[in-house]
């Protein structure tokens, strides 16, 4: 792949000219590996980086969930609830344990991500699902939700 030209000025020698058009090939050959080596590092840093990142703010998020949760299941303990408190209170620990279960999935996914060899779950295995039950469960799943909140077919 031709990437310039080379204008040598006065008589030399065809090897002379061969070695030093050898010689700027080689240059140039350790100047795209370097390159490349660098992106390749610095797109490393970026993802070890996005991992932390993640991993950090999946923490920050449990502290506060984990006070909610405890809030709401102190109330329940605490009775004398009417039926809409208790709905509610039970929506607010529904609602948080759901987001606890997504931080989870984030730190799993930011530490398998990052190579991290005690991340759970760092053994994947394949399965064969039926999608059809797996639809049919996600449509039961958000039945009994819509159904609590007063939404039909």
């Amino acid at each position: 792949m031709p990437i310039g030209s080379l204008v040598v000025r006065g008589e030399t020698s065809p090897l002379t000219n061969s070695l030093l058009a050898s010689v700027i090939a080689i240059t140039f050959d350790r100047y795209r590996a370097t390159a490349n080596e660098s992106r390749i590092e610095a797109e490393r840093q970026a993802e070890q980086m996005r991992a932390t990142v993640l991993d950090n703010l999946a923490h920050a998020y449990k502290t506060p969930l984990t006070a909610i949760r405890a809030a709401s299941s102190g109330l329940v303990e605490m009775g004398r609830l009417s039926p809409a408190q208790a709905e509610l209170i039970s929506l607010i620990d529904e609602q948080a344990t759901l987001l606890n279960d997504l931080t989870t999935r984030l730190l799993t996914t930011a530490r398998l991500e990052s190579g991290d060899p005690d991340a759970p779950f760092a053994r994947l295995r394949l399965e064969l699902v039926a999608a059809s039950s797996l639809i049919d469960e996600v449509i039961e799943s958000l039945g009994e939700r819509s159904a609590r909140f007063g939404y039909s077919d």
